[in-house]
Order: C-alpha cells, then structure tokens, then sequence
C-alpha cells in the first residue's frame, strides 16, 4: 500500500491512507485502475462538468471584459 501512497501527490496521500484503512482496501484496489466497466458510469459526469468547466470559462472572460470598461 505505501508503494501505491508514494505515486500520490504529497497532498493527498493522507486521504487517501485513511480512505483505505477505512474500507479495508488491498494495494491493488488503492492502485485504482479503471475497469472498462466503470468508464460508462464515470462518463456522463465527466461530460457534465466540460460544459460547466466550459461555460466559468465563457463568464470569466465575459467577466474580464467588462473590467476593462469605462
């Protein structure tokens, strides 16, 4: 487990300890790989937040803009 923990940056190597002491978790479970299976359950989260991601990124440079006016 601690090989795994050391690959994390250091800010979340804590939390991810605790994460898995608390669920019992092996080295490899804590390693974490995506299974082709949990790929469609993350993706409609994913294509969610490009189009929040998108859509700050459209208001902050609205926002700027109006800064620069008189």
């Amino acid at each position: 487990m601690a090989r795994q923990l050391v690959r994390l940056p250091a800010g979340n190597q804590q939390e991810a300890l605790e994460a898995g002491r608390r669920h019992s978790l092996t080295a490899a479970e804590l390693r974490g790989d995506l299974a082709l299976c949990d790929r469609g359950v993350l993706e409609p989260a994913f294509v969610r937040l490009v189009g929040e991601a998108l859509t700050v990124a459209e208001l902050t440079e609205d926002f700027l803009k109006e800064i620069h006016l008189p």
